[in-house]
């Protein structure tokens, strides 16, 4: 693997975790189908299914999210304090980088 293809690879998957909060921050639960669809649409790049369900497991274990189980299958995710926290830190950082780009 390329040294670009990593770099692409880690900076996806960090912006990923920043629009799942952001997505989640409306406060709508979503399943994690319209989440990948909501985000791929908006970095314009392809999430491989299993990543991005990894990734929203990951982000639940650390308490950035909570899922509940809604009819007996169906998971919707929502955002946690955490998350809302990091999600603000997040925007901050990010702003403030792309000034110094």
């Amino acid at each position: 693997m390329k040294l670009d293809d990593i770099i692409n690879k880690f900076i996806a998957n960090a912006l990923t975790r920043v629009l799942i909060l952001q997505t989640l921050s409306s406060g709508e639960l979503l399943g994690g189908y319209h989440i990948l669809k909501k985000i791929t649409k908006t970095l314009n790049i392809k999430i491989k299914l299993s990543t991005f369900y990894t990734i929203l497991r990951d982000m639940e274990v650390r308490g950035y999210i909570n899922s509940i189980c809604r009819d007996g299958e169906n998971r919707v995710y929502n955002i946690t304090q955490k998350g809302k926290s990091a999600l603000d830190l997040s925007k901050k950082y990010l702003k403030k980088w792309f000034q110094n780009i």
